[in-house]
């Protein structure tokens, strides 16, 4: 569960992963396939949008949901107890389970990154430059001195 929950939260900053936790983040990111992380985009995405203030926004439906948590279980499932399955037991004995959040966070870090590298999605985020009072933001930064 706590690899489930660790991949939608921000890690801590002051968080120092040792040389199992980094030899298994590694071995998680580099044993993902595109279509991983794509099934993996997917779930976050599910998750998020049953917040209350995005809900509304989105149709996902249940099996929807179902099915994204299934591949997504799976996935982790194959990376931890065969593709990574030395360097997880590694981690955990060394350093604690906490080594599978912080692995796991850091794959979700990498979605995460391809999302925001989308065309699409920069197109977007570039949008919002439309909407800025570049006048009254360059008066107000001038009163700050």
């Amino acid at each position: 569960m706590l690899a489930l929950i660790s991949i939608v939260v921000i890690p801590k900053s002051n968080a120092i992963a040792g040389p199992y936790t980094n030899e298994l983040s590694n071995c998680i990111i580099n044993s993902t396939t595109k279509t991983d992380r794509e099934d993996l985009i997917k779930w976050m995405f599910s998750a998020i949008s049953l917040h209350p203030v995005v809900k509304g926004m989105s149709s996902i439906t249940k099996a929807q949901m179902d099915n994204t948590s299934k591949r997504t279980a799976r996935i982790f499932e194959r990376l931890m107890a065969e593709d990574c399955v030395k360097q997880t037991k590694e981690a955990v004995q060394y350093e604690g389970s906490n080594a599978i959040g912080v692995s796991f966070s850091l794959l979700g870090q990498v979605a995460a990154k391809e999302i925001f590298q989308d065309k699409n999605v920069v197109t977007a985020i570039s949008d919002l430059s439309k909407y800025f009072d570049e006048e009254k933001l360059k008066a107000n930064l001038k009163k700050v001195k």
